[in-house]
C-alpha cells in the first residue's frame, strides 16, 4: 500500500512538474527509491512523450543541494 501511495504522488509530481528545454522532466530522489521510480518514470515517458532525467542520491546530499540552491540540472 505504501508503495502505491508513493507511486501515485510521484506520478502527480512528474505530471505537474514544468518541463524544461525540449520536454524533459527532472526527477531528484533518494537512491532507495531507484527501483520503483525508474519503472514509474518509464511509464510516464511512454504515456506522455516527455523524457525523464533522473538523479538518485542520498537524501542528505539532495537536501544539501536544495539548501545551497544548486541548479536542478545534470
Amino acid at each position: 500500500m505504501r508503495a502505491r501511495v508513493i507511486a501515485g504522488f510521484t506520478v502527480l509530481a512528474l505530471m505537474s512538474a514544468p518541463a524544461v528545454a525540449e520536454d524533459v522532466a527532472l526527477l531528484h530522489a533518494a537512491g532507495s527509491l531507484r527501483g520503483a521510480l525508474t519503472d514509474i518514470a518509464r511509464s510516464f515517458e511512454a504515456a506522455s512523450g516527455v523524457k525523464v532525467q533522473a538523479k538518485f542520491s542520498a537524501s542528505g546530499v539532495l537536501k544539501d543541494e536544495i539548501a545551497d540552491r544548486l541548479p536542478a540540472s545534470y
